[in-house]
């Protein structure tokens, strides 16, 4: 009788161990900490930051570095490479432009730069499909599934609650792009001129 109550009670405490484990799980994608992440970023007013872009194209056999700020607000974005070459990238609401040396060129509406689309949940959720995370250091890197014809992978390397970096992997053509973030500034008033032709 005495085996049996051992028995039993030995059950029942392997039986709530594992429900105390299942319930550490998320629920869901949106209990996973890099879509609150995301999600407070997405919140925001405006988000301004620095960013060191690499890009790598092993088919080329070329790696190209640029630096710059982007703005983003009410959806409206912009893109200001100050090096190697200034350029500006914006979208106006209705269209992407590329701007360089006092000429501008139009692209379709479609066209979205993947930082905007980190930006906005609406686009974000419906192109990338989350897998896992796994630590590095003090950092966690979350890693996603592109649905096309978005990226193959996407990866958003994070430090409690900040967004360091983003690595997309697209096909072995088009390579990778690596963005570094730094001076993140939210909720600062943006002049609206920033979203138009310079």
């Amino acid at each position: 009788m005495l085996k049996l109550l051992f028995c039993i009670c030995l059950l029942f405490q392997t039986f709530a161990f594992s429900l105390s484990k299942d319930s550490e799980k998320p629920k869901s994608n949106k209990d996973v900490p890099i879509h609150k992440i995301l999600s407070d970023y997405q919140r925001r007013e405006s988000v301004t930051m620095e960013v060191t872009k690499t890009l790598t194209q092993p088919v080329l056999k070329r790696e190209t570095q640029s630096q710059g700020t982007f703005y983003f607000a009410n959806q409206l974005w912009r893109f200001e490479v100050t090096s190697p070459h200034p350029s500006v990238i914006f979208y106006d609401g209705k269209r992407v432009t590329y701007f360089a040396n006092n000429v501008s060129h139009h692209t379709p509406s479609g066209q979205e730069m993947i930082l905007s689309t980190l930006l906005d949940p609406e686009a974000f959720y419906k192109k990338f499909t989350y897998q896992g995370v796994h630590q590095k250091g003090r950092t966690q890197i979350y890693s996603f599934r592109g649905n096309p014809p978005a990226p193959q992978k996407l990866s958003i390397q994070v430090e409690r609650d900040r967004i360091l970096s983003l690595r997309i992997h697209w096909d072995s053509d088009l390579g990778e792009e690596f963005y570094r973030f730094r001076s993140i500034r939210f909720d600062q008033k943006l002049d609206k001129k920033l979203f138009q032709e310079p």
